[in-house]
């Protein structure tokens, strides 16, 4: 169900509201048009409400269920691009109230959405599978390594392996064939 579609010029944005929103929804969608300015960025959509935000990397314009989980207050979108060692932040756009929806008793439908590592390691698993050659600005180099940086992301360990000292750490996805052939070689 599209709730609203959003038209983003540089770090500004015009919301036209199709649709109520209101608490409890699930499914709910915005379609976002971007000017030329945005070509190449990778795009994380955010969305804030009620002190709860939630990033999508997907830039996918489903609204997680977490920030319509409660009612009052105002839905806020933004965009954040990434290009070259740019970033270009959009201001908050207004969606709009979010109203009390009905509420079935006891009923906890709404998936929540995956957490941003998981988004990341579902594209890089897309792209090692062949299937397709770059998801959302992410793009293999020849030796099928992908480079994503998280600007906003401050790593401590990943699996007890610190990182350097430029703050980077190195994660490796294998498919499930790789993960078989290594197990069979290391019994």
């Amino acid at each position: 169900m599209l709730i609203a579609r959003i038209f983003v010029t540089r770090a500004e944005m015009e919301v036209r509201r199709l649709e109520p929103v209101t608490s409890g929804m699930v499914g709910a969608e915005v379609e976002v048009l971007f000017d030329r300015t945005w070509d190449g960025y990778a795009k994380t959509f955010v969305w804030n409400h009620n002190g709860v935000t939630k990033d999508d990397l997907t830039a996918s314009g489903k609204i997680p269920a977490e920030v319509l989980e409660k009612s009052g207050g105002m839905l806020k979108f933004g965009v954040y691009g990434t290009k070259d060692g740019k970033a270009l932040p959009t201001i908050w756009g207004n969606i709009g109230a979010v109203h009390a929806g009905a509420d079935p008793s006891g009923d906890e439908s709404a998936d929540p959405t995956l957490p941003v590592w998981v988004q990341l390691k579902d594209e890089v698993d897309h792209l090692k599978t062949g299937t397709v050659k770059s998801v959302n600005g992410f793009t293999p180099d020849e030796n099928g390594n992908v480079k994503i940086e998280i600007p906003e992301c401050r790593v401590k360990t990943v699996n007890g392996v610190e990182p350097d000292e430029s703050g980077n750490v190195k994660i490796e996805v294998i498919t499930d064939d790789e993960y078989d052939k290594l197990v069979e070689a290391l019994q």
